[in-house]
């Protein structure tokens, strides 16, 4: 190997067995091959390989010169074995080693800011993300409390107005399925002999009857939730009593 360019200009070739690095833009390179024949030179041939691009070696003849262009980065080894008749070929190629650089954009270092930008830009996506859902769960609430607080006044106003119990009780359950979901409502008052069933929702006749005897027929449950100051789920076992299976497959709430 007598010559070496890079983009037309000829660089000067390594000592034997030390490898060129070549950047990305050296897109154009060109060698020049030599072999000795002082009887006939024309017929000199040459056999080259650019292990890491070819596949298998190519043989040319009457010229001495080849040119690779866009090569991908990576390691490469150029091979060239001479020939005066086509049959005798050197005993061992000439060898020269080069590396070419990958683009700044595909370094290593660059696929590591690649990950670590969309770390960042992941982690701000979530940030914006969990901002706009808490502006929209605190959008909810607020407008959760402000029809919450008008359904409360037009009951406060409803019920002031009504003098009867059982019309009172019913505007109330009626109302109150503006603040939850309820399947069944059951209204009891303070009497002298215990709790009285005076309105209920959801339910047929015979659930009716029951939830009328409920009072007296658990009197340990009645108790214990009339001493009760504030609201609170009912254990499965205490819903269990308001079903007339036996069987708790609802939630209950107790509101004194």
């Amino acid at each position: 190997i007598t010559g070496f360019t890079v983009l037309g200009r000829p660089l000067t070739l390594p000592p034997a067995g030390t490898p060129l690095t070549l950047r990305f833009r050296d897109n154009v390179l060109g060698f020049e091959f030599a072999a000795f024949d002082y009887a006939q030179p024309a017929h000199n041939q040459f056999r080259y390989r650019l292990v890491g691009f070819d596949e298998t070696a190519q043989v040319m003849a009457g010229e001495h010169d080849i040119t690779y262009t866009n090569l991908d980065p990576g390691h490469y080894v150029l091979e060239v074995a001479g020939s005066n008749d086509g049959v005798n070929w050197s005993a061992q190629p000439a060898r020269l080693a080069f590396t070419v650089l990958p683009p700044p954009w595909r370094s290593w270092w660059a696929y590591i800011g690649y990950a670590l930008g969309l770390l960042l830009g992941g982690m701000v996506l979530f940030h914006v993300y969990g901002r706009t859902v808490r502006r929209r769960q605190a959008y909810l609430d607020e407008r959760n409390r402000r029809r919450w607080a008008e359904a409360l006044h037009q009951l406060i106003q409803a019920v002031t107005v009504l003098e009867d119990e059982h019309a009172i009780s019913a505007c109330l359950l009626d109302s109150l399925m503006k603040f939850i979901e309820y399947d069944r409502s059951l209204f009891y008052v303070e009497r002298e002999n215990g709790l009285v069933l005076i309105g209920c929702r959801g339910g047929d006749a015979v659930e009716q009857l029951y939830h009328e005897r409920w009072p007296s027929a658990h009197t340990e449950v009645a108790l214990r939730l009339r001493h009760e100051r504030e609201p609170r789920l009912l254990t499965p076992e205490e819903a269990a009593t308001l079903e007339p299976s036996g069987q708790s497959p609802r939630h209950y709430l107790s509101v004194p």
